[in-house]
């Protein structure tokens, strides 16, 4: 299952660096669209390219480069079967990992 969980995330990544909203959010579970927007508008939508998709089972950690800034960034995706119910983002990879159990 975990090579799914990993696929499902990359869909999703895919989805945001095209503009495809509907994939994006297509296996996400309610709010976690919503806890991504915020965080982007936040962050002022960012650009960002995955460099590694790191598989934890039932988590999926993605290792990204913010474009214009250069600043990696590790984000969490938590899955219950093939849907994303939870999402994070950490500035270390150390807490990435010790927030997936890894």
């Amino acid at each position: 299952m975990s090579a799914e969980n990993v696929a499902i995330v990359k869909s999703s990544w895919a989805g945001w660096r095209q503009g495809l909203r509907e994939q994006m959010v297509r296996d996400f579970a309610d709010g976690v669209a919503e806890r991504i927007d915020g965080w982007a508008e936040a962050e002022g939508r960012p650009g960002l390219q995955p460099e590694e998709f790191i598989d934890g089972d039932d988590v999926v950690i993605v290792r990204a480069t913010a474009d214009r800034q250069g600043r990696r960034l590790w984000f969490n995706y938590t899955m219950d079967g093939s849907l994303i119910e939870g999402w994070d983002v950490y500035e270390a990879e150390a807490e990435a990992r010790t927030a997936a159990g890894l």
